[in-house]
């Protein structure tokens, strides 16, 4: 959160480093940082459990989709694609 990392900032610079905290992340959308991580355990820990899931099995790999409602009567949903335990996108 900028708030957050900008009192971190501030504290460095209180004690004396001359260094700076960058948010390489600071332009992207909640969408973009997802789809940039690959780790399926850490999207749970962030986004939480989906509403639902789809699960394929194909010559050995596993395809999942996980669904996350988000206005039900307006159908609006976010879906995360995960190929044999990485993720491999998002789309909202």
């Amino acid at each position: 959160h900028p708030y957050f990392l900008n009192k971190v900032q501030e504290f460095v610079k209180s004690i004396g480093l001359n260094h700076s905290v960058e948010n390489k992340y600071e332009l992207m959308t909640k969408g973009e940082m997802l789809e940039n991580c690959k780790d399926r355990d850490l999207i749970l820990e962030i986004y939480g459990y989906p509403d639902d899931k789809n699960i394929t099995t194909t010559n050995g790999n596993r395809y999942e989709q996980w669904i996350y409602i988000r206005d039900k009567e307006r159908n609006e949903n976010e879906y995360v694609y995960i190929e044999n335990n990485k993720v491999t996108g998002f789309q909202n």
